[in-house]
């Protein structure tokens, strides 16, 4: 398919350096991406709207502006008080018959803590470039669409009857840096298989040509690494 939007952006703040990136072969992209940073508490988050849903593309994006709205509106991060939010936007996605995936990472002065449901997926390396995390894939398997047969069934998400989310923490003195993907990044790129410096040339440089040459589906990263 061809590429009918494309994104790029790459900042650094306190020692966070972030790019990120998105492709899609749609006139409305059903990815969004969250980037939100103050001095004590910030995220990154890649969402992928469901494609059987009501919409991709407002489901991603309710997502993402209930989740800057939190973030915006706390100093100090508490899991169980975010906990609460996930499952009041899972009950509202619900009735308004919306999905979303969620992949998330969040940064607190010590420690960075990570949320997945859904397919797309996250990927920490220490210092050395090793994989250190990699959720779990939560999909079923693949689809018998003629079109994608690579693409997957998947198996929870925002927006489901049993929110179900994997969580993950690190202190950072472990993390270098890390990844996050939407699964559309799985139809051009074998992450698994490839060594961080290789992933970070196809994504952080050369994004719109690996896009392209397989884009099937929206397809969306963050990469972040520690600069200090």
């Amino acid at each position: 398919m061809d590429t009918l939007i494309f994104e790029e952006s790459s900042f650094e703040q306190d020692g966070l350096k972030v790019y990120s990136g998105l492709a899609s072969p749609y006139n409305k992209a059903g990815d969004s991406l969250l980037n939100y940073f103050s001095p004590k508490l910030s995220t990154i988050c890649v969402l992928d709207g469901v494609s059987s849903s009501a919409s991709p593309s407002e489901s991603s994006a309710l997502c993402k502006k209930t989740l800057k709205n939190f973030f915006k509106s706390k100093r100090t991060f508490k899991i169980d008080d975010y906990k609460e939010l996930l499952k009041g936007l899972n009950k509202e996605m619900l009735d308004k018959c919306y999905s979303s995936t969620l992949s998330q990472i969040v940064f607190t002065e010590d420690a960075l803590t990570v949320f997945t449901v859904g397919d797309s997926q996250v990927f920490l390396f220490d210092e050395r470039e090793s994989p250190v995390y990699e959720s779990w894939p939560q999909n079923l398997g693949f689809s018998n669409s003629k079109d994608n047969p690579t693409a997957n069934v998947i198996l929870n998400w925002i927006g489901n009857d049993h929110l179900r989310f994997e969580i993950a923490e690190f202190d950072k003195k472990v993390v270098k840096s890390g990844l996050i993907i939407s699964d559309g990044v799985l139809d051009f790129l074998e992450v698994k298989k490839m060594p961080l410096s290789e992933i970070k040339a196809a994504l952080l440089k050369n994004f719109k040509e690996s896009s392209s040459k397989n884009l099937l589906d929206d397809s969306s990263f963050i990469y972040f690494e520690f600069s200090t």
